[in-house]
C-alpha cells in the first residue's frame, strides 16, 4: 500500500465498527485508516479489538461522521411518536 492511498489516519472521536468475519459479528474496528480502493473510492481498513483479525468496511470517513451524526440526532429527539407500540408478552 503506497502513500497516495492512505488520506487520513483514525478520528479517536468516532468509533467505528465493522463485519468481523472471525468473530462473524459487528465489532469495534481499531487503527482505522482510510484508504483507496481500485475503483478510486475511499474504505476504511483496521483490525478486530476482540481478536485482533483485519476488517475492511466500505465507505470512507464521511460514511462514519454521517452515521454518528444521524444517532446523535435521533438520541437528542428521543423516541419515534409515531412507532407502533411493541408488545412484549402475549395478551389473553
Amino acid at each position: 500500500m503506497s502513500a497516495a492511498q492512505i488520506s487520513r489516519a483514525a478520528d479517536p472521536e468516532i468509533p467505528v465498527f465493522g463485519y468481523c468475519v472471525h468473530c462473524r459479528s459487528r465489532r469495534l474496528m481499531h487503527g482505522a485508516i482510510q484508504v483507496c480502493n481500485r475503483r478510486g473510492g475511499r474504505d476504511l481498513k483496521g483490525h478486530c479489538a476482540v481478536c485482533g483479525t483485519s476488517m475492511y468496511r466500505l465507505g470512507g470517513w464521511d460514511s462514519v461522521a454521517a452515521a454518528a451524526a444521524q444517532e446523535a440526532k435521533a438520541a437528542a429527539n428521543g423516541p419515534n411518536p409515531n412507532a407502533k407500540p411493541v408488545r412484549l408478552e402475549a395478551e389473553e
